[in-house]
């Protein structure tokens, strides 16, 4: 994945950005990080949670930086795009371990059958089961659309790389806010 994020080849190229405007569908696609860190602020109003208000910044952070990159500075050169590529990486990683450990799978809670999120106990097997088939049908679906859309600037095609750029930054907030709202399900009710 550092490869896909690192290579310099993958700027978007000068010619693409003829009709692009700052407030289009793709551009705009970017600010869903940062909505999603709204929500998620939200979500926790009401018993604030220090990890979850840090992840929400973190995700409002990449929101600007992904919009600075892939919106406002598009096919030109700027140090956003670098800020972004190693925010990406960084925030993935952060994410991707939170994310996969309170699931279950990457750390085992089966021998306890219980699982503690925010000073709150919740059954593990129903939980995790749900957690893993959100996780894995979310993440796979974004990071799918991540390839595609550095495979279309390789091919230069302009309009599948606008499409799967769009879906890849839907597809990691949408996951993030699908499990925060599974967890607060459990946890409320």
């Amino acid at each position: 994945m550092y490869n896909y994020f690192s290579n310099n080849n993958c700027i978007v190229p000068k010619n693409w950005i003829i009709n692009h405007s700052l407030v289009s569908i793709y551009s705009l696609s970017s600010l869903l990080y940062c909505f999603n860190g709204f929500i998620i602020i939200y979500l926790h109003y009401c018993i604030p949670k220090y990890f979850e208000l840090i992840e929400a910044f973190i995700w409002i952070w990449q929101g600007i930086i992904s919009y600075m990159s892939d919106g406002y500075y598009l096919g030109k050169v700027s140090i956003f795009h670098q800020i972004d590529r190693y925010s990406s990486i960084i925030v993935t990683y952060l994410l991707l371990r939170k994310y996969l450990t309170i699931s279950g799978i990457l750390c085992c809670y089966e021998k306890y059958n219980l699982i503690c999120y925010n000073n709150s106990l919740i059954c593990y097997n129903n939980l995790t089961q749900l957690l893993k088939c959100e996780l894995i049908i979310g993440l796979s679906y974004s990071f799918i659309c991540f390839y595609k859309s550095i495979n279309s600037i390789n091919k230069c095609n302009k309009e599948l790389f606008f499409k799967y750029h769009t879906l890849w930054h839907t597809g990691f907030p949408l996951t993030s806010l699908g499990f925060h709202i599974i967890l607060l399900f459990y946890i409320n009710f």
